[in-house]
């Protein structure tokens, strides 16, 4: 209000110097500044708010790329997953006919060889026609008979050398046929491998050209936007993973609280059911060692009725000596057996988690560490293995807080963990299959998933994280896992 009334004032006194006087340069010059200066004023409060403008607009954008990218890239991951399963079902298949191929190969030759050794045999028969003009003169040999019983085993003989004869003929005809239909079979079977082979390459290159679309896709984004996996990940996924993480955490920590009142529990229970063996097992030594006093007094009475004294004084003072004894015996305590000394607990420190509070989450080999790597940095280490259903375990026995597809981690799983009252998390990245769902609990060495090569990732590998605490977009909780597998 001051500086509207000191504009005022300036332009009254200006403006009736004017009437009188001629403007001093001074003067103007000065209300020039003031302008200048409000203007400049005005100028800067206007960039700062296109700059807010531009900021927001930015992170609009930003979250945008980063969904659609998460689409892109599922679709992606969708179609190379369907490539894959094609590739491991033709590659079975070949496998299968080759096999198939081998036995009936080994199948021929059997046959072949029945055949030659049959043949054989054949050839000998033939023979024996021959040298007998043609035919064999079974009539003969049946009328040669010496009795009854001969002849009804001549002819026998002669039906089982005839019918020997058919069988022979009959089985090499059906080891002809068979080798014939196995060997068109095998054929068969050896073009279907050629264009099984075939569709084998044609798949490799349709999953090659798939990969490529994607890593394409991931590089223009991330050049266009300038982002990280990290920054992708931040904008469109943190918050609900956070919140997804105090929910895993506190199911977490109620199964532990759980777990250790039922364990005080059973200790208390083992407790009260020693304790009442012990006061058990004192009555009934008790009991047993008066039993036993009273019997030895009862024996020694009749003893001591029994025997005929020769001095007055020797029965009083047996029976005082006696009387003395069965005091001593009632009133001294039940003698029991020394138990050792308890041992001392000794004080021993938990060791860390590298003893055994996290396994490998999966076979194969550690291609990628924990640390720099091409200009960035990697939060977790890489475990690549070949082949089809490479297996992923759980590190550690905890909750699933979430299991979903990520633009960056593809396929992924993450696990709260509560361990000696310390929360860990750890993250099993671009999966093939999940086999767990959010909010599970699931035990070290359970599989969770397949390894695979959905998301950001260009080959088939695990990738693995660590967290002392709960996931964040900074991974500020980041450390490397090696020192704590198991």
């Amino acid at each position: 209000m001051r500086k509207k009334w000191l504009h005022i004032g300036l332009a009254a006194v200006i403006g009736t110097a004017a009437l009188v006087l001629p403007v001093s340069s001074n003067v103007a010059y000065a209300y020039e500044d003031l302008d200048e200066q409000r203007d400049e004023v005005e100028r800067k409060k206007s960039e700062n708010e296109e700059q807010q403008s531009e900021k927001t607009e930015k992170q609009d954008d930003l979250q945008a790329a980063a969904e659609k990218l998460r689409t892109e890239l599922e679709k992606i991951d969708g179609k190379i997953g369907e490539t894959n399963t094609k590739l491991a079902d033709t590659e079975s298949e070949i496998s299968s006919l080759e096999t198939d191929i081998d036995t009936l190969k080994k199948e021929i030759a059997d046959l072949e060889v029945r055949i030659e050794e049959r043949h054989g045999l054949l050839k000998d028969r033939m023979h024996s026609l021959q040298k007998s003009g043609g035919q064999v003169k079974y009539l003969d040999v049946i009328m040669e008979s010496k009795s009854f019983s001969d002849f009804l085993n001549r002819v026998d003989a002669v039906g089982t050398i005839m019918g020997a004869d058919q069988d022979l003929m009959e089985a090499q005809q059906q080891d002809l046929e068979d080798v014939e239909s196995k060997k068109s079979e095998r054929q068969t079977k050896l073009v279907r491998v050629e264009k099984q082979a075939d569709v084998l390459e044609e798949t490799k290159q349709t999953l090659t050209d798939q990969q490529e679309e994607k890593d394409k896709l991931v590089a223009d984004v991330m050049k266009e936007y300038d982002l990280t996996s990290e920054e992708l990940v931040s904008l469109s996924e943190e918050s609900a993973l956070l919140a997804a993480q105090e929910d895993a955490i506190a199911a977490e920590v109620a199964y532990r609280d759980k777990q250790k009142a039922e364990e005080e529990a059973r200790k208390e229970e083992e407790r009260q059911r020693a304790e009442q063996a012990k006061q058990e097992e004192a009555a009934r030594v008790a009991a047993a060692e008066q039993e036993a006093a009273a019997k030895a007094e009862e024996e020694k009475a009749s003893a001591s009725a029994a025997s005929k004294p020769t001095v007055k004084q020797e029965p009083k003072q047996q029976t005082a000596e006696a009387d003395s004894t069965s005091s001593k015996s009632a009133s001294a305590p039940p003698k029991q057996q020394a138990n050792p000394a308890p041992k001392q607990k000794q004080q021993t420190t938990k060791a860390p988690a590298s003893s055994g509070d996290f396994i490998t989450p999966a076979p194969g080999s550690i291609t990628s560490g924990f640390g720099p790597r091409w200009g960035t940095f990697h939060y977790g280490i890489d475990i690549a293995k070949r082949g089809s259903n490479v297996p992923i375990w759980a590190a550690a026995s905890g909750t699933v807080s979430q299991a979903y597809y990520s633009s960056s981690y593809g396929n992924v799983i993450f696990v709260s963990h509560s361990i000696d009252g310390k929360t860990y998390t750890t993250v099993y990245a671009h999966l093939t299959s999940m086999q767990v769902s959010a909010g599970q609990r699931v035990s070290q060495g359970q599989q969770i998933g397949t390894m695979g090569n959905t998301g950001m990732s260009q080959g088939q590998h695990l990738h693995f994280e660590l967290h002392t605490g709960p996931w964040n977009g900074s991974k500020s909780n980041a450390v490397n896992p090696i020192p704590y597998l198991n």
